[in-house]
C-alpha cells in the first residue's frame, strides 16, 4: 500500500493542496492522511473528489481526514480527539490490517490519553499495525532546531510509548528538518542546509574551550599555555609519588577463591 501521511496545516492553501495532488498522480496513493486540515468538515466531499478518492473518514475533532481508495475495505475502531483507528482489509488478497492515524495535543498532559489508548492497542495487537501522523513531540533532541526547548519528560513519554507498544522507526530519507514553512522545495532544502550546518556549528562552539584555571588559580587563555597545563594535570592523575605498602583495605572484601 502507498500512503502518504502530511500535517498540510492548512489544506485550503493551494500551493499545499496541489502538491498533494501532483504527489498522488506520481505515487498513484492508495492512502492519505492529512493532518490539521483547518477547514469545516461538511466541505471534505469538495477535496476528496478533486483527489479521486472514493472514501473519505474524518475524526471526531476535524484534525485529521483519511482518504482510502474504494479496493479497501474498512471499520473504525477508535474515533477520539487526538487518534483514529481503522481496521482494513484489502479486497484483492483480504489481507488484514490496523492502521491509526494520530494529531496529538500540543501540552504534554493531555498527551496522556492518547498515549494509554496506544497502549490499549498494543496489548491485543495481532495484526500488521501501522501508526503515524503529528506526535507533536520528538524522539531525540537532534530532531529539533530553534524554538521553545523540549522537556526530557515530554521526550521519554513518547519513547517509553512508542518501546511499550513494540513500534519502531521506519526511517526516512532526506534531510531531518521536514516543516517546510511555506518554502518552495529548493529554497527549503537550501534553507534547510544552512540550517543544519548552523546548529552543528553553534554546538561546536558551546564545546569549544576558550579558557581554565592552572594549578594556582590562575586563568589561561593562550592555547599553547591551555594545552600545557591539560598535559599537566592528565600527568598527575595517572602519577604515584609514592608506591603503596599498606594493604589492610583487602581484609574486608570477600573471598571468591578458595585454596581449592
Amino acid at each position: 500500500m502507498n500512503a502518504l501521511i502530511w500535517n498540510i496545516r492548512p489544506v485550503n492553501t493551494m500551493q499545499a493542496f496541489e502538491r498533494v495532488i501532483t504527489m498522488d498522480r506520481q505515487y498513484q496513493f492508495d492512502f492519505i492522511a492529512l493532518m490539521e486540515p483547518m477547514q469545516q468538515t461538511r466541505i471534505v466531499d469538495q477535496y476528496r473528489r478533486r483527489l479521486g478518492f472514493e472514501q473519505v473518514v474524518v475524526n471526531i475533532s476535524n484534525k485529521i481526514w483519511i482518504f482510502i481508495d474504494q479496493k479497501y475495505d474498512f471499520y473504525i475502531l477508535f474515533n477520539m480527539k487526538q487518534q483514529i483507528t481503522l481496521r482494513m482489509t484489502d479486497t484483492d488478497d483480504h489481507k488484514e490490517f490496523i492502521i491509526t492515524m494520530v494529531y496529538a495535543k500540543c501540552h504534554a498532559i493531555e498527551r496522556i490519553e492518547l498515549w494509554d489508548t496506544l497502549y490499549s492497542l498494543a496489548t491485543d495487537m495481532s495484526l500488521p499495525w501501522l501508526v503515524g501522523g503529528d506526535f507533536n513531540v520528538i524522539w531525540d533532541e537532534e530532531e529539533k532546531f530553534g524554538g521553545l526547548p523540549v522537556h526530557i519528560n515530554e521526550i521519554d513519554d513518547f519513547r517509553h510509548c512508542i518501546n511499550t507498544c513494540n513500534l519502531f522507526d521506519l526511517g526516512f530519507k532526506g534531510s531531518i528538518f521536514t516543516w517546510w514553512n511555506g518554502m518552495a522545495e529548493e529554497d527549503y532544502r537550501d534553507r534547510n542546509t544552512k540550517l543544519f550546518h548552523a546548529h552543528v556549528n553553534g554546538k561546536r562552539r558551546k564545546l569549544q574551550l576558550k579558557r581554565i584555571q592552572d594549578r594556582n588559580g590562575n586563568w589561561l587563555e593562550e592555547q599553547a599555555d591551555i594545552a600545557e597545563e591539560a598535559v599537566h594535570f592528565f600527568q598527575q592523575q595517572f602519577h604515584e609519588s609514592s608506591v603503596p605498602t599498606d594493604f589492610t583495605i583487602l581484609v574486608h572484601m570477600s573471598v571468591m577463591i578458595n585454596e581449592e
